[in-house]
């Protein structure tokens, strides 16, 4: 599809869209699908931005998905990242999905570090300990204030005593980062 196959596209869909037709969800996907087959998840995230508020059309976290994980199939982490925090600013809820095209984007560009505070942001303590003592063991260099930021503003609001028992390896995971970060008074 060329460019002004997608302007076609976009403008019949934007007149669908005006003269109220009450179902626009088969068009949506068949333009969101031409996108993701031909690259160009920039304009998957416009097009996505341009329908947010439309009643008619249901977003939800896969769709998301779909263009954080475009962007990191071409990558373009920088805009995977800008994405994700436009989801969650949206309180769209990223899942593992949405975790899981972050990290094989910044593994496959060989930012490990990256992974690293993704896991910490994400909640996966438990992998982000193992990453970390790992990087000890090999004396490698890791920003503790940057991944204590990261805690800050991501979890400060966890509270231990309500992780249930079911949860008892987050809470063990969660207790080692904090001594590790320096955050456990």
């Amino acid at each position: 599809m060329t460019a002004q196959d997608f302007q076609s596209a976009f403008s019949l869909f934007r007149d669908m869209r005006e003269a109220r037709l009450p179902n626009l969800k088969t068009s949506y996907l068949t333009i969101m699908t031409g996108l993701v087959e031909n690259h160009r998840p920039e304009l998957m995230a416009s097009f996505l931005d341009s329908v947010i508020g439309d009643p008619r059309i249901e977003i939800a976290t896969h769709d998301w998905n779909s263009i954080i994980h475009a962007f990191c199939k071409v990558g373009r982490l920088e805009d995977a990242r800008r994405t994700y925090r436009r989801m969650v600013f949206l309180r769209f809820e990223p899942n593992y999905q949405t975790y899981l095209s972050l990290i094989n984007g910044y593994v496959s560009s060989e930012k490990y570090f990256s992974v690293l505070l993704l896991w910490t942001e994400g909640g996966f303590f438990d992998a982000a300990m193992q990453v970390i003592e790992k990087a000890q063991e090999l004396k490698i260099f890791i920003d503790k204030w940057r991944h204590k930021q990261a805690f800050m503003e991501t979890h400060k609001k966890l509270k231990l005593q309500k992780l249930r028992k079911r949860n008892f390896r987050k809470r063990e995971a969660v207790i080692a980062f904090k001594n590790w970060a320096g955050l456990n008074t």
